[in-house]
């Protein structure tokens, strides 16, 4: 997973959020290039993309069972590196 597909799965962590809202939160990428990136997610199956029930043309994002698992592999992963680079008392 790519830095900016690890960055946007954190962001879905535990929440369900709306495209505009996570595009307004990343600035400096467009919304088209969020929506390709959101696209790419839930090709690959660690997010879902639903209507949002208050809004018709809204969409809410979450991740999946496996985008959960993914996520929590990463940051083992992370917290293993930063741990092999901490001096050791």
């Amino acid at each position: 997973m790519d830095v900016d597909r690890g960055q946007l799965a954190e962001q879905l962590d535990d929440v369900v959020i709306g495209l505009r809202r996570l595009t307004l939160d990343r600035q400096g990428l467009s919304q088209p290039s969020m929506t390709a990136l959101v696209s790419r997610l839930v090709d690959a199956g660690p997010v879902q993309r639903r209507t949002d029930p208050g809004d018709g043309r809204a969409v809410l994002l979450s991740l999946t069972a496996a985008g959960a698992e993914l996520l929590d592999r990463r940051r083992e992963d992370r917290a293993a590196r930063l741990a092999g680079a901490l001096p050791h008392p």
